[in-house]
């Protein structure tokens, strides 16, 4: 089965589709809130100590995807940086 995680990985794959510097340093400039950090945080403890409801642990699944998948669009920036530099 293929989750949004999985299809979204290989959309965004760094060998595919350069980004413009300008879309680049946007994607690098992602970051979670302050709110949806203590919010995270709020999720995990709650979990960690077994007291989380099914729609908290939705709730902080949805955080984990959106976690992983920056990392991705992070990366896929470094590269596109790197290439337009290195090119000019």
């Amino acid at each position: 089965m293929n989750t949004q995680l999985d299809i979204l990985t290989r959309m965004i794959h760094p060998a595919r589709h350069a980004l413009s510097p300008d879309a680049a340093r946007f994607f690098l400039s992602l970051d979670f809130t302050d709110n949806d950090h203590g919010r995270m945080t709020e999720l995990a403890r709650k979990s960690n100590a077994g007291n989380i409801t099914d729609a908290e642990a939705r709730e902080l699944d949805e955080y984990v995807k959106v976690g992983h998948l920056l990392p991705f669009l992070q990366s896929k920036s470094c590269l596109a940086l790197q290439n337009h530099n290195s090119a000019a």
